[in-house]
């Protein structure tokens, strides 16, 4: 292994440089990202980042880290993003047979709302697009925080619900369409 230059003008560095480290033993003090990593998977987004999201709040932060070294750390000590996978294979010749009657399942879908008393939402004509952003926020809520998890009671789901909204989807979720913003930071600068 070589040894850290003695031309190091940083004043924290320079110590190192004259004790002669070896490079190894130098980039174990720069492990310092495993505790940051570590908040920003837990405790910033409550075990909901992977770690493309983990290193683009760490830069965000002003860390200057690599992705494959966030995802080998997180690998490391056994750090996982929420699964956004959320519907379960379609069950064989169910797919052909909503090709061939693409109304049957319209139909279907339609009879069973009304049987609960519900309207389906319709976009306008023309524009494909008018549910979007709540398809995209019902699917994170799904993914995030309503998957895999249970309450006991109506009012501890909607005190989950509540601090989902409130407290991280509009305040810190990052979201790739407002360039890896939160909804307030958003807002803020745009006004």
């Amino acid at each position: 292994m070589g040894t850290v230059c003695n031309c190091v003008s940083d004043s924290w560095l320079a110590p190192l440089a004259e004790k002669s480290l070896s490079l190894l033993e130098v980039s174990g003090l720069f492990n310092q990202n495993r505790p940051t990593v570590g908040q920003v998977h837990r405790e910033g987004s409550d075990g909901i980042y992977g770690s493309p999201w983990v290193h683009r709040e760490l830069r965000r932060e002003g860390i200057r880290v690599g992705e494959k070294r966030v995802a080998r750390l997180m690998q490391q000590y056994e750090m996982r993003g929420r699964c956004s996978r959320l519907y379960k294979p379609v069950p064989k010749g169910t797919k052909e047979y909503y090709s061939k009657h693409p109304n049957r399942l319209l139909e279907a879908v339609q009879k069973w709302l009304g049987s609960k008393g519900m309207i389906a939402s319709m976009n306008r004509p023309g524009k494909c697009t008018d549910n979007g952003a709540m398809e995209s926020f019902f699917h994170s809520l799904k993914a995030e925080k309503l998957t895999g998890n249970t309450w006991k009671t109506y009012s501890g789901l909607k005190s989950a619900l509540k601090q989902y909204i409130d407290s991280f989807y509009n305040r810190t979720r990052l979201h790739s369409g407002l360039g890896y913003m939160s909804p307030l930071e958003y807002e803020a600068i745009n006004g």
